[in-house]
């Protein structure tokens, strides 16, 4: 088995690599990534590939070559880590895809029997397969289920699963970069416009400049408006773009219900940018959440009340909005 480090698979690394311990067993691939990343002094990799097994050998670590199944079986002792990167392996056999020799039952069972009270246990593969929970044995309580668009993965511990749950939904938020909006360029007065021709008639007749101080009131009471209007909205909380789409539909003087339903539909066109909350319906029951990245068709929700993050489909997410 030989796996890419995904951005998923970055993610599981550092936040293995954060934990204490001595001993650690972790299926890796041809780069040793989960390996290299750990800074225990007791290290093996499994793998059935030869190959991957000598050159962790080479690279000073232990080796387990054989199906997982079968190589667990010649191990003895207690992990603190023990890493079962299953991949599109795990996946096929969730999807009717039997592997001759694989037994991922037995395999969480005997990462159940060889933890330490401490340790933990993780096993990922691909998101397009069934659910892997049921799986999992009597010993092992789940921790975490994280989905992203690449894998899932299944974090169990012995002990403690909600501090264990909580240190990882702190490390999903403290690994994401945070993004800054740029700023939104102010528009360019209509008055500008308007002097222009002034300037031509200015140069044929003197009665033009009688016309030219009438202007200078106009704009005046225009800019006041402007900056009513901006105040009025800047007290509603919205955004400077949402301002300006408001100060552009009050200054056309179309009726209160046409303006609240131009307003609406203003915010509902950006209902799932960053840092928007939201309304999510899960099982018939709304949390409520705030949008942190898209994915496609799909949202990471964080839930403030729960302090996790969630992969949310897109029909499933209602935009708060107070009009």
């Amino acid at each position: 088995m030989s796996y890419q480090e995904t951005a998923t698979k970055k993610l599981i690394n550092s936040f293995l690599a954060s934990r204490a311990g001595s001993r650690a067993l972790v299926i890796d691939g041809e780069g040793l990534c989960t390996a290299r990343t750990l800074t225990m002094a007791d290290i093996t990799v499994l793998n059935d590939d030869v190959a991957i097994c000598r050159a962790a050998e080479s690279a000073g670590f232990k080796a387990a070559c054989g199906v997982s199944t079968f190589a667990l079986r010649g191990l003895s002792g207690n992990f603190d880590i023990i890493y079962l990167d299953y991949g599109g392996v795990l996946s096929g056999v969730l999807s009717g895809v039997p592997r001759r020799g694989f037994d991922p039952a037995f395999d969480l069972l005997w990462a159940g029997d060889h933890l330490t009270p401490d340790g933990i246990v993780l096993a990922t593969y691909m998101s397009t397969a069934e659910s892997a929970e049921g799986l999992i044995p009597l010993g092992l309580q789940l921790a975490k289920s994280y989905v992203s668009n690449e894998a899932i993965c299944l974090i169990m511990v012995a002990n403690n699963s909600r501090s264990t749950r909580d240190a990882f939904n702190a490390h999903v938020t403290m690994s994401k970069p945070v993004t800054k909006s740029k700023p939104v360029p102010k528009p360019v007065p209509k008055t500008k416009s308007v002097t222009k021709p002034v300037s031509k008639t200015k140069s044929k007749t003197k009665p033009v400049t009688k016309t030219k101080s009438v202007t200078k009131p106009v704009s005046k009471t225009k800019k006041t408006k402007k900056s009513k209007l901006k105040s009025k909205l800047k007290k509603l909380g919205m955004t400077d773009r949402q301002r300006l789409q408001e100060a552009v539909l009050l200054s056309k003087g179309s009726n209160g219900s046409q303006r609240r339903s131009k307003r609406h539909a203003d915010i509902c066109a950006d209902v799932y940018a960053e840092g928007t909350p939201v309304i999510v319906n899960w099982d018939n029951t709304r949390y409520r959440g705030i949008v942190v990245e898209k994915k496609k068709k799909r949202y990471d929700v964080f839930f403030p009340g729960t302090n996790e993050v969630a992969l949310i489909k897109r029909k499933n997410i209602k935009r708060i909005v107070n009009i």
